[in-house]
C-alpha cells in the first residue's frame, strides 16, 4: 500500500520542528505509529532513522513532507491487510508529497 510505503520510507529529517518536551516531529510521528498496535510497525530507532532520510530525498519538497509529518503526528491509525499502520485522513498529505516527487513513492520500505 503507497500509505504504508511512505509511512515507512518517510518519516524524515524533519526534526528542526518539535513540541514543548523537546520531541521532534519524526520522533512524535514515530510514537504515534508505534501506539498505532499495527504489526507491521517498525522497531521507533528504524522510523525515526527512516524519518530523517526525507529532505535528504528531496529537499525540494520539504513544505509537503513536513505536512506529512504533522499529520503522521496528529492522526490516528488502522491496520491495513499485511499489518502495517495506514494513517487516517493523511491522503491529501500523501498526495501532495508524491506528486512533488513526481509520481507515487516506489522505494522500498526496509
Amino acid at each position: 500500500m503507497r500509505k504504508t510505503l511512505l509511512l515507512g520510507l518517510s518519516l524524515g529529517s524533519l526534526v528542526a520542528c518539535g513540541d514543548g518536551d523537546g520531541k521532534s516531529s519524526c520522533e512524535q510521528a514515530c510514537e504515534r505509529v508505534a501506539a498505532s498496535g499495527c504489526p507491521g510497525v517498525e522497531p521507533p530507532a528504524t522510523c525515526v532513522a527512516g524519518c530523517n532520510q526525507l529532505l535528504e530525498l528531496d529537499p525540494a519538497c520539504a513544505a509537503e513532507a513536513n505536512a506529512y509529518v504533522a499529520c503522521i503526528a496528529g492522526t490516528t491509525f488502522t491496520c491495513d491487510v499485511d499489518g502495517d499502520p495506514d494513517p487516517v485522513g493523511c491522503d491529501a498529505e500523501i498526495a501532495a508529497l508524491e506528486a512533488c516527487w513526481g509520481g507515487p513513492a516506489s522505494l522500498p520500505v526496509e
